[in-house]
């Protein structure tokens, strides 16, 4: 008897992410022109904007997921890191630009002093309706 990929452990599947509660829909959505800009605002460092496009021929419900990878630092940190989402309903063939505040919560960490603190240097954010297919449409932003 074959082990549901929810009760799976990391172990035994290296190559595919671990999703139990993966939403299903009956049309198909691209992903294009992303990015992310910053702000200047110390509550909402950054923006990320991304166009979502219904390609198939029934209306549908997508939610956009914005993943950051921190730049190179003493820390370990996981390698990517949800950072915003928003669900978003499409009409068939219809296509929206989606703008997403990336907070310093989501932004930051504790360093060795046990301060929150936000990394200067270049993140990778990346955009997609999952984890494993975000990676397809990235782009730099500097803080």
């Amino acid at each position: 008897k074959s082990i549901p990929l929810c009760a799976r452990t990391h172990t035994e599947r290296v190559h595919s992410p671990l999703m139990c509660l993966v939403g299903l829909t009956y049309t198909n959505f691209t992903f294009t022109n992303l990015l992310a800009t910053t702000t200047g605002n110390p509550q909402s460092p950054a923006r990320a904007t991304v166009t979502v496009k219904n390609v198939g021929a029934r209306n549908g419900t997508v939610v956009v997921q914005i993943y950051a990878e921190d730049p190179v630092m003493d820390h370990v940190r996981p390698w990517k890191r949800l950072i915003a989402f928003q669900r978003v309903t499409l009409a068939a063939g219809e296509a929206q630009p989606v703008s997403l505040d990336l907070t310093a919560d989501e932004l930051e960490f504790y360093d060795d002093d046990m301060k929150l603190r936000i990394v200067p240097g270049t993140y990778t954010i990346s955009a997609g309706e999952d984890s494993f297919n975000a990676g397809y449409l990235t782009t730099s932003l500097v803080l």
